[in-house]
């Protein structure tokens, strides 16, 4: 017998979950791309199970770093949703989301910013304060916030967002990237103890969530290592940077950008300490 549509569906989404969450982007990407051309063809463009494989689509790209082909993606889609009067829905409101994060990823941050706290207030509106979606949409607008400069929006936000995870929300939020923009937020008003104690605590959750070797787990050494560099602290920062690099160096990421970052550092700290010894 074969098996139905709705088997299919759950069958392809497992994999494709699967794909992403072990960050095999450029497979995920594969097979959403096949997947949206097969649920248009069975269901239509525009039903909600072709949709999720376009927003999943658009997310997969963002994270691959096909910026330009993921915004190319989730404006078409906004602008087909627009033209049938469903710019409020909340398949909308997800799209303005990945669009808020690509922007971000583009450094264009105003427009960021306002796509980001739309949507954040939209999904909240529709759904509730702890509804998945809607939490990383608050996730993205904090961080967005943070870059922006508008440290004390950032600090708002994020916080809440810990509280809520701290109070049971952990598959919900992800809490690596809000560490990491907490311990920047508390770097650039030089409170140096909060931004370690962040720091740390990204570390913490690194090794808990995914292990002491995974590539997230060297960006949170690497955070601690560029906290150090800030506040003057040579033998802190050269000791991050080099767990960092271990980390990196096992999982042959050596080109990740923060690798990169703290290949720098620890370079910029052995010829410092070389001097002062």
């Amino acid at each position: 017998m074969c098996p139905s549509d709705t088997e299919h569906d759950k069958v392809l989404d497992d994999a494709i979950q699967m794909l992403i969450s072990s960050g095999r982007y450029r497979d995920a990407i594969e097979r959403l791309e096949f997947a949206c051309v097969g649920a248009g063809k069975r269901y239509g463009e525009w039903n909600p199970q072709a949709l999720e494989y376009r927003i999943k689509l658009v997310y997969a790209m963002t994270q691959a770093g096909r910026l330009t082909d993921a915004e190319n993606v989730v404006s078409t889609l906004l602008s087909g949703l627009n033209k049938r009067r469903e710019e409020g829905t909340i398949c909308a409101a997800r799209a303005r989301t990945r669009l808020a994060d690509i922007l971000f990823r583009s450094n264009r941050l105003d427009e960021a910013a306002i796509l980001a706290e739309s949507s954040h207030k939209r999904l909240r509106d529709l759904l509730s304060e702890t509804h998945p979606d809607t939490l990383e949409a608050a996730t993205i607008h904090g961080i967005i916030q943070d870059r922006q400069g508008n440290h004390k929006g950032a600090f708002k936000t994020l916080t809440a967002l810990v509280e809520l995870y701290d109070c049971g929300n952990r598959n919900d939020i992800d809490i690596l990237p809000i560490l990491w923009a907490l311990s920047h937020n508390a770097v650039v008003k030089r409170n140096y103890d909060l931004a370690y104690q962040y720091g740390y605590r990204a570390v913490e959750e690194s090794v808990r969530l995914y292990g002491p070797r995974h590539k997230a787990t060297g960006k949170a050494w690497t955070v601690l290592a560029a906290n150090a560099n800030e506040q003057g602290n040579d033998e802190k920062a050269l000791y991050f940077s080099d767990r960092a690099l271990s980390v990196f160096r096992e999982n042959d990421a050596l080109h990740m950008p923060s690798a990169e970052i703290a290949n720098e550092i620890a370079a910029t700290m052995r010829v410092r300490l070389g001097r002062k010894r």
